[in-house]
């Protein structure tokens, strides 16, 4: 009845609009799908016969002081049937409330879908206000990726992902990625604030840990926001479950930057990360959730190291402080961690080009040399390695005849290995090791 009769009277209900819209409220959540569906029809005929401008306060009252999602819906439905040009003069306000964070910040996947619609909504009615460099663009955005990063649902998040590239058409960019990294500069900045409180559920901490899920683009334009965010977020005495999840998002987004090109504004960024955060990570602490953080932290430099986007000059500028710090891990309980450190010592050692310091060599290989005694046959393999690494980039100042103690002492001690229990480490200690690196330096 109430479809047919705003149908009729048309804009004859604009002095009734408050009492409609009210009752709309109600009737669209409704179990039977057939009040729904009335509600909706009416919904969008109040869209189209009474002005945006009119209605639109009312329902900003209604969504901002109701937890019901009503409102939201009445609101889609309104917008839906209203006329482009109503809309887009209201794109910002609408805009303003949907990115509240009241509002866009809930893990209701019912409320998220209306969020999400009435982006796309929006973005059909009026794609002029999605300009990246429109108030009103920087607010839906804003209700978008939080809807993205709020989502646990997959089709939800599909439908969030299709509005960030539909604005990304909008805007005449090639990827999402750019978009992103183009429009999410506010947003760290407003994030940054508070930071240092994050727990494992704080809706800005998932907000955050979506924007650097869109790659390296974002790290680049943003490095020095997210550099502040990280290091608080990474000290050891931060949430173990963020510390985790952070080292984890480090490590996919540096692990895929370009091998060539890169600008040096990220390089001080790795080593920063590398130094200031990840090393101090490495220290031995008691207890298993300390042991999966060295695990992780060990794995997010050599995803770094791994991915030759260091420059040798920075990676031995690091070294002094890294090679202890991943020679303390060869003794680590986890099997994980000792294999990760042995690899990552090795992309150091490979990296200096000969041009580790005699004190530095000598402190690697003694080390190195226990580990052949390792329980795992796998973690003294990547120890052959290891070493054949470091005796291969002996700097020239390693005079065998000043260090012949040293050289004639890992000699014995790979001796030893040739009759050992594992015939593939006796092929590879005399293949790798014994001939010819360290028995040319001994002669």
């Amino acid at each position: 009845i109430l479809y047919q009769l705003i149908l009729n009277a048309e804009d004859k209900i604009i002095m009734h609009t408050q009492i409609i819209l009210k009752a709309l409220t109600y009737a669209i959540n409704d179990e039977n799908p057939i009040v729904v569906s009335n509600a909706k029809k009416s919904a969008e005929l109040v869209g189209y016969f009474v002005p945006l401008e009119s209605s639109l306060p009312l329902l900003v009252t209604a969504v901002t002081s109701s937890s019901s999602i009503g409102p939201l819906k009445v609101l889609l439905s309104v917008i839906t049937g209203g006329p482009s040009s109503g809309v887009e003069k209201e794109a910002l306000e609408i805009g303003n409330l949907i990115s509240q964070e009241e509002i866009c910040q809930t893990l209701n996947p019912d409320k998220l879908i209306v969020i999400v619609e009435i982006l796309l909504a929006m973005e059909s009615k009026t794609p002029k206000s999605f300009g990246h460099k429109e108030e009103s663009g920087r607010r839906f955005f804003r209700a978008g990726i939080t809807a993205l990063a709020m989502s646990k649902n997959p089709s939800i998040s599909k439908q969030a992902m299709a509005f960030l590239d539909k604005m990304r058409e909008l805007n005449d960019l090639n990827t999402v990625d750019e978009l992103v990294s183009e429009m999410c500069g506010e947003i760290l900045s407003e994030i940054r604030a508070n930071s240092s409180q994050w727990t494992s559920v704080t809706p800005d901490k998932l907000i955050f840990e979506k924007i650097l899920s869109f790659g390296v683009s974002v790290v680049e334009r943003h490095a020095e926001l997210i550099l502040i965010i990280m290091t608080e977020n990474l000290g050891p005495e931060r949430d173990p479950e963020v510390r985790l999840r952070f080292f984890a998002l480090l490590a996919e987004n540096l692990q895929h930057c370009p091998k060539s090109g890169c600008e040096t504004q990220l390089h001080e960024f790795t080593k920063h990360i590398i130094e200031n955060v990840l090393t101090p990570n490495l220290v031995w602490v008691a207890g298993k959730t300390a042991g999966a953080l060295r695990t992780a932290a060990s794995s997010c430099i050599h995803s770094i190291l791994d991915a030759d986007i260091l420059p040798s000059n920075i990676i031995m500028s690091i070294a002094p402080d890294l090679i202890p710090a991943l020679l303390s891990l060869t003794d680590d309980n986890a099997t994980l961690t000792r294999q990760i450190a042995c690899q990552s010592i090795e992309k150091v050692v490979n990296s200096s080009n000969s041009r580790l310091s005699p004190d530095m060599i000598n402190k690697i290989y003694p080390v190195l040399l226990k580990r052949l005694d390792d329980v795992s046959n796998e973690i003294r393999l990547f120890t052959c390695t290891c070493l054949h690494a470091t005796f291969n980039n002996l700097p020239k100042e390693y005079e065998p005849s000043f260090y012949r103690y040293h050289l004639t002492g890992a000699m014995s001690t790979l001796m030893v290995h040739l009759d050992d229990d594992d015939e593939e480490i006796q092929d590879v200690i005399f293949s790798k090791l014994v001939f010819p690196n360290i028995s040319v330096n001994v002669r």
